[in-house]
């Protein structure tokens, strides 16, 4: 495997991971994921640090991406894909017998809001393509 490759697998198995892990649980009914009970924390707060870890790895993901565009705009592009992501993961919810929440999809999109922000901050103080990852 090249060593492009092995950097693209690297960025984007995590978040396709995670997504994955999203999937799943949202088929669970609430009471039966033992963190959510012992936590103690509210949902929405649950929400906002579950979507706010998603967009992240999309950003990380993005930022592979050999389109100088993508790699500047990737935290509000990962901000974008979180809050859809989101709102699809709301709508999966009402399917599978449990409850679609319009304010759960807001907390999910404050929490990928509030990564975006630092992530665009980090993006400023970063912001050149690596030499390998030029458009050719």
């Amino acid at each position: 495997m090249t060593h492009r490759r092995l950097r693209l697998l690297r960025a984007w198995a995590p978040m396709v991971a995670y997504l994955g892990l999203i999937f799943v649980v949202s088929h669970v009914p609430i009471a039966r994921i033992p963190v959510v009970k012992s936590l103690k924390l509210s949902d929405k707060i649950l929400h906002a640090l579950e979507y706010a870890l998603l967009c992240v790895l999309a950003f990380r993901a993005l930022r592979t991406v050999r389109r100088p565009w993508l790699f500047r705009w990737a935290a509000l592009a990962a901000l974008v894909f979180s809050s859809l992501f989101g709102l699809s993961d709301e709508w999966h919810q009402g399917l599978v017998g449990r409850d679609a929440d319009v304010a759960d999809w807001l907390a999910d999109t404050v929490g990928a809001a509030l990564a975006a922000v630092v992530l665009m901050v980090y993006a400023e103080r970063h912001p050149e393509m690596p030499a390998d990852d030029l458009p050719r």
